[in-house]
């Protein structure tokens, strides 16, 4: 079975190398979107086993692509993981998310929700499921 795969959307180049070292080092395959249509058009080919959304980003909101992967029944189980710096935003959706991570997050905070989050052995990744 090949690795996981995580779909981080983020406009932070920093950002998403940290993303990036912390889900990778615990076992993920790493594809990454820079504003929220590239996100759409990524989700729109790919089942990701996680995705982790910033909600401030360019051309389409991260709100309405966490609105997109919630009505889209493929897309619907995989689990979310908001990032944001502002509270109350992450407060109104956080029923929609499966977790949110208020900025500044730590490397250990992001690689330890990510080893939870990872499909156990024997269990298909959404990505390999629709391929199938």
């Amino acid at each position: 079975m090949s690795k996981p795969l995580a779909l981080i959307i983020e406009d932070e180049p920093n950002i998403v190398g940290f993303l990036t070292e912390a889900l990778g080092m615990a076992g993920f395959t790493i594809e990454a979107a820079i504003d929220g249509q590239q996100a759409l058009a990524r989700l729109n080919r790919r089942t990701p086993d996680l995705v982790v959304l910033d909600l401030n980003l360019p051309l389409v909101s991260g709100e309405a692509v966490l609105r997109q992967i919630r009505s889209d029944p493929r897309l619907a189980g995989v689990p979310v993981v908001l990032t944001t710096g502002e509270a109350h935003i992450a407060d109104k959706l956080r029923d929609e998310a499966d977790f949110v991570l208020l900025k500044p997050f730590s490397f250990d905070q992001v690689h330890d929700l990510a080893v939870r989050l990872r499909p156990r052995a024997g269990q298909l990744p959404p990505h390999e499921a629709s391929h199938g």
